[in-house]
């Protein structure tokens, strides 16, 4: 849906102004009014395969990690969320990550591509064992299994599993102890 702004008028005069004060003719008065449109996103109505409780469980989600509020996931916050997660990625991973998904180009998430992800994942359109699958894997929540209360403790008791995982695992290389000796 799109709504036009009150300001088209206003910029087809700035620019008007703007070009007879310098000199020159504004080629961008023809596309005023495409700059002043905006675009409403409805997630309920363009992500029909999801569920309402499953879209407010990816929102939940989406804010843990959006820590600055800017309404975005950027490539800092996308790194915190897949070390917590448990499946940290190198740099250039997050770049790709997030470029596969950035319609806008902005190189951030926005809560739309981030319901791309999850659009993909169930179209098996991610690639196995790519960054964003491993995302959409470890973010994975059967709400008919935990319930909507139960999300807020989902990813708490993935980090907890991840610990549990790496101390029945044994002590690293580095750290064991040689029989006979004296610590």
């Amino acid at each position: 849906m799109k709504t036009k702004g009150c300001c088209s008028s206003v910029m087809k005069i700035l620019f008007f102004m703007l070009s007879m004060y310098f000199g020159f003719t504004c080629h961008l008065l023809e596309n005023v009014d495409a700059l002043s449109t905006t675009e409403t996103f409805d997630p309920y109505t363009e992500f029909p395969e999801f569920t309402r409780e499953q879209i407010l469980d990816f929102e939940k989600i989406f804010k843990t990690y959006d820590i600055d509020n800017d309404k975005f996931i950027d490539q800092m916050e996308l790194q915190l969320m897949m070390e917590k997660l448990g499946a940290p990625q190198t740099f250039l991973s997050l770049k790709g990550m997030i470029k596969e998904v950035d319609e806008d180009l902005d190189s951030k998430i926005s809560f739309r591509e981030f319901l791309l992800i999850f659009r993909k994942a169930a179209a098996g359109e991610l690639g196995e064992g790519s960054g964003l699958s491993e995302l959409s894997r470890l973010t994975e929540i059967d709400v008919d299994e935990t319930g909507v209360g139960g999300a807020k403790d989902f990813f708490q008791a993935k980090c907890l599993d991840r610990k549990m995982q790496k101390r029945l695992s044994g002590p690293e290389p580095g750290n064991q102890v040689m029989a006979g000796s004296d610590v």
